[in-house]
């Protein structure tokens, strides 16, 4: 294998050898002649248009990917049996497997900027597209002629065949080459059943402890780059994208609570505490993407296809909670930012596409909404606390996402009391003096002095003081409270009155 790398390498130098002196364009600079050589050579290449660059790829991809064959049958595959199918087993860092790794993850990157090529969406140049799947599918077929195979059936072997290779990437950079290639196939496919295939697969990822080339678990800035791809393409691609955050929130979060700080989730590895940053924001990015895909109800849907929106609605809500309740836990800068900027986006969009549906359905399923209500209290209870956590950090990136949040908070306390007054039940609508408090929930100083101040005839049982928003109460007493409460409370903006 070695002498093959060596044949290899001398090849490829004389390839670009050949290719400079294409060029008479060579510096006289004495300084760094190579590095002016090769800028010479860019420069000339930018003026190559693409459709040449890929047919003298395509041309040359055959040697690729007789490479890849021997790579991955004689050298990848003996290594991890040596191992007794360990990946990471005993010389999986050593210089040659190291070599190996690399020529692994750039053929893998190579295919993929090969087939990502937007002109293969023209007509003129599907054939190249098809001739390069040919290329790589006659590695594992012996037909007669890979022009015999029909497009789709070329994509779809492709995708099989690498995907056989998810289980043996040496690192987490190869596995997003993998995850890449495999979307680019995916894409180009009249299915989408190959896309149901890849949640697995990065799933099957994120339950791996990686390892860098000195043996320690992978961590930096490139790992979490490498991570989110992951943790995205899991969630995206999965045919129920809130069970998969649901899988991770339920199961991984509450593991990670339970560890040290150099500990990590015992079904996800890669979620630990300098990963939890990433999970955080791709999962609750996501999670946003996925409701604004919830359309609102209407008139017409029938019995069970509002219940199907009202049990998505509530399984949206339990995840927003799992995920505001985590910044108790881990309160850094990033993930408060985080949580901010999506809990008000999540509170907006509900407002939009989950309130007419809560609507149509209060006087059937009163129970249900109300249950859903009350979990999203807590929630935006909890956001309230971070708008005044936020002011007593003085921290301006935070403090400047304080307003937009009071504002949407407001009108959620409004949109609940409206669809109560339409359906003729304000009695069940409390409304109740929040106090400011962090994220500890200790009761911030500079309001516990102004209360103070207020007089007796302004206090109220402790109890009273920490109702949210809107509290749904079936008995009419509340109800008459509410109105006394709401109008004592003019002076205050309706974020701080829960």
């Amino acid at each position: 294998m070695t002498s093959k790398l060596k044949s290899i390498r001398v090849g490829h130098r004389s390839a670009v050898s050949r290719i400079l002196r294409r060029f008479d364009k060579r510096s006289e600079s004495e300084e760094n002649p190579e590095v002016d050589v090769l800028e010479t050579f860019l420069d000339t290449l930018e003026k190559v248009d693409s459709l040449t660059i890929l047919k003298v790829v395509n041309f040359h991809f055959s040697w690729a990917g007789e490479y890849w064959k021997s790579l991955t049958e004689e050298y990848v595959t003996t290594m991890i049996a040596e191992n007794d199918g360990m990946i990471d087993g005993p010389g999986f860092n050593s210089p040659e497997s190291l070599l190996m790794a690399s020529c692994f993850q750039l053929i893998l990157q190579t295919m993929c900027s090969l087939f990502s090529w937007n002109g293969f969406l023209m007509s003129d140049n599907k054939s190249l597209f098809k001739e390069g799947l040919g290329t790589l599918v006659s590695r594992i077929k012996t037909t007669s002629g890979s022009t015999q195979i029909s497009r789709q059936d070329l994509i779809k072997t492709s995708f099989q065949y690498i995907k056989n290779f998810a289980d043996m990437v040496p690192n987490i950079t190869t596995a997003v080459s993998v995850v890449k290639l495999l979307t680019v196939l995916a894409d180009k496919s009249d299915s989408r059943d190959l896309h149901g295939q890849i949640p697995n697969i990065c799933e099957e990822f994120l339950k791996r402890e990686w390892m860098s080339a000195d043996g320690q678990k992978e961590k930096g800035v490139k790992y979490n780059e490498n991570l989110q791809i992951i943790i995205r393409a899991f969630m995206v691609y999965s045919d129920d994208p809130l069970s998969a955050a649901e899988t991770i929130a339920t199961k991984g979060m509450p593991e990670l609570l339970e560890t040290d700080k150099n500990g990590c989730s015992a079904t996800f590895p890669t979620l630990n505490r300098s990963s939890f940053s990433t999970f955080y924001r791709v999962m609750f990015n996501q999670l946003i993407d996925c409701i604004k895909t919830m359309a609102p109800a209407k008139q017409t849907d029938s019995r069970e296809v509002k219940i199907d929106k009202l049990l998505q609605w509530n399984q949206a809500v339990r995840i927003l909670h799992i995920h505001i309740n985590l910044i108790k836990a881990f309160d850094g800068r990033g993930n408060v930012t985080s949580a901010l900027k999506c809990g008000r986006q999540f509170i907006e969009i509900f407002l939009r596409q989950g309130m007419p549906l809560l609507d149509t359905m209060f006087r059937t399923n009163r129970e249900d909404v109300q249950g859903l209500l009350k979990n999203l209290q807590i929630s935006t209870r909890y956001l309230h606390h971070m708008c005044g956590h936020s002011k007593i950090m003085k921290d301006v990136c935070l403090t400047n996402l304080v307003p937009l949040m009071k504002k949407c908070l407001e009108a959620f306390v409004y949109r609940v009391k409206a669809m109560l007054t339409m359906n003729k039940c304000l009695e069940a609508f409390w409304l109740g003096n929040l106090k400011n408090r962090d994220l500890q929930g200790e009761e911030i100083l500079s309001q516990t002095s102004a209360t103070n101040d207020q007089g007796s005839d302004d206090e109220a049982p402790e109890e009273d003081q920490e109702e949210s928003d809107v509290e749904m109460d079936n008995q009419s007493e509340a109800g008459d409270q509410t109105n006394q409460d709401g109008d004592d409370s003019d002076g205050q903006s309706c974020s701080e009155t829960f």
